[in-house]
């Protein structure tokens, strides 16, 4: 609540405002607090208050919490302490036990790291089993990663087993491929999908490759994508259409599968 309040507060109020962050007993809010309200302190009293949410962020012993209330400060902090700091944060979540929340928190991160950690960020999503956590992982850090790493990126995706999920990753690394290695990257995405048991799950991967496909591929793809969402449930149609109506170059080509698709999902609704 402090934090949300610091913009709006005037000067006279912010010494109240730093007094109580200061008093929080819990150290995660107190370090987001504290770092939230640091942009606006006058210049002279940012880097007393920025030591002492490092402070509070580097004892969290909750490494989830602690890499999290760390990626918060990292940006507020001068360039020299930047880069160790999200090296702590990197080194916290690769810690974390829940592979979801381990993924989440390297996500999270990826924004913030220099070149040299995101190598090391890249290794723990690799080192992530569940297929779904490691290709929401590779989807977070994808627009991150300089070129020099996709191809341990790609590795990654491919091993990955399971046909959604690997979908899901490969379509997310294609766009930063060169150009002569996307298209074999898009094909492997392409036959996965296919082979997705579930149809709501095989619409969702085939609609969300259909806009890195070239044109000429496009239109059939999307039909395909709102055939299986109709076999599944309003659900689906819904999560598939805005794609689909999305583009206008493809309407009438669409257009012939869509009125099946809707009449035969009809009987999902009330």
């Amino acid at each position: 609540a402090l934090a949300g309040l610091a913009p709006h507060l005037p000067t006279e109020l912010l010494g109240q405002a730093l007094t109580a962050a200061t008093t929080i007993d819990q150290l995660y809010d107190r370090a987001r607090t504290l770092a939230r309200l640091a942009p606006h302190l006058p210049a002279k009293q940012r880097a007393p208050i920025l030591d002492q949410a490092l402070t509070a962020a580097t004892t969290i012993k909750q490494p989830y919490a602690r890499a999290e209330a760390l990626a918060v400060l990292a940006p507020q902090l001068p360039a020299e302490q930047r880069a160790p700091v999200l090296g702590q944060a990197l080194t916290a979540a690769t810690t974390i036990k829940r592979q979801d929340d381990r993924a989440r928190a390297l996500v999270a991160l990826a924004p913030h790291l220099p070149a040299e950690l995101l190598g090391q960020a890249l290794t723990a999503v690799t080192a992530i089993n569940d297929p779904d956590d490691r290709a929401r992982a590779l989807t977070g850090l994808a627009p991150h990663l300089p070129a020099k790493l996709l191809g341990q990126a790609l590795t990654a995706a491919t091993t990955i087993t399971q046909p959604y999920a690997q979908t899901q990753a490969l379509a997310a690394l294609a766009p930063h491929l060169p150009a002569k290695q996307r298209a074999p990257i898009l094909d492997q995405a392409l036959t996965a999908a296919t082979t997705i048991k579930r149809p709501d799950d095989r619409a969702r991967a085939l609609a969300a490759l259909a806009p890195h496909l070239p044109t000429d591929q496009r239109a059939t793809l999307l039909s395909q994508a709102l055939a299986a969402a109709s076999l599944s449930g309003r659900g689906a149609v819904i999560d598939v259409l805005p794609t689909v109506l999305s583009r206008d170059d493809l309407r009438e080509l669409v257009g012939a599968a869509l009125v099946p698709s809707l009449l035969r999902v009809m009987r999902w609704w009330p």
